[in-house]
């Protein structure tokens, strides 16, 4: 099963696995001006494991941890 959850989209971009904010629904700051083709948050998906240990806080160095 997939999680989707919105993060902020400089640390989609960095592709470092950096989650340190995410929501799991759109975020205001998106939708104040529907119009705009730049959003500061971007959807994504992540297993369920991932998402479990995002709501755990397992983080390393204020960095998701891949390694199990």
């Amino acid at each position: 099963m997939q999680v989707l959850i919105w993060i902020k989209r400089q640390h989609a971009l960095s592709g470092n696995g950096e989650i340190i904010d995410y929501y799991t629904t759109e975020p205001v700051s998106n939708l104040k001006d529907p119009d705009k083709h730049y959003t500061e948050y971007v959807q994504v998906s992540v297993t369920q494991d991932e998402f479990a240990r995002l709501e755990d806080g397992e983080y390393n160095n204020n960095r998701f941890n891949n390694e199990y």
